[in-house]
């Protein structure tokens, strides 16, 4: 893979990883609010909904710590870890000096990773 082709990957998994850390906020409030709160709390105990609200709950912090831990996927697998999105891999790429040069020249040429200008509006 050439050094474009990695800092065109470190871009994507970039994109990925800010996805999923926005998700994972959002999660944990979601989270939060239901498990800590006691107005959305009080509105389900001791009646019918309790036990799909406790499902809710139970399911939102699932979503989070699934959200965490693909974030931190460090696959040891060769064959898995090529097309994995998590913060390891972000910085494996980022470690790789070509890599960094690439990114730097697209900043000073002010292009965007698409390779368009970011000053050019699209008709």
């Amino acid at each position: 893979m050439t050094p474009d082709e990695k800092a065109d990957k470190a871009t994507r998994i970039l994109e990925l990883v800010d996805a999923n850390v926005r998700h994972a906020l959002k999660l944990k409030a979601y989270y939060c609010r239901a498990a800590y709160h006691d107005d959305v709390m009080s509105y389900f105990s001791k009646t019918k909904t309790a036990p799909g609200y406790n499902h809710i709950v139970d399911a939102l912090l699932f979503e989070l710590i699934m959200t965490l831990v693909c974030l931190f996927d460090d696959s040891s697998n060769k064959k898995h870890a090529d097309n994995t999105a998590s913060l390891p891999k972000l910085v494996a790429l980022l470690s790789q000096s070509q890599v960094r040069a690439v990114l730097e020249e697209r900043s000073r040429q002010r292009k965007t990773p698409t390779g368009e200008f970011r000053g050019q509006t699209t008709k």
